[in-house]
């Protein structure tokens, strides 16, 4: 996510009541293993922008559609919902909010082994 108050909100938001968020979030790529999936320095990456525009019901439905979104029935649940209604409350403009995103991909040419 691009770094605005909104989104360091709710990130904030799932790490205090997201269940496995942690696990989720380290278990995204670190540059070594992405240097050695390429076998070297030889590839290159690019951030491409993304926005999701959202009312109430939308930014309700993101959250709880994500793995690590608590259920109804969990006591996490109706403290993270109350949560994210003040984070929308706080930034919402004319009944929306605006999620800023990047993905980051990664390209090169992998070498290929000669063989043992």
């Amino acid at each position: 996510m691009e770094e605005t108050n909104l989104t360091r909100e709710y990130e904030e938001l799932l790490e205090r009541f997201g269940i496995d968020y942690k696990r989720v979030k380290d278990a995204y790529p670190e540059m070594h293993h992405i240097r050695s999936f390429f076998g070297s320095d030889n590839f290159h990456s690019r951030d491409l922008p993304n926005e999701q525009v959202l009312d109430w019901d939308g930014l309700r439905g993101r959250l709880r559609s994500s793995s690590f979104a608590p259920t109804e029935n969990h006591p996490n649940y109706v403290p993270m919902m109350a949560e994210l209604g003040r984070i929308f409350r706080a930034h919402q403009r004319d009944g929306y909010v605006r999620m800023e995103y990047f993905t980051r991909i990664y390209f090169g040419q992998l070498r290929i082994g000669t063989g043992a």
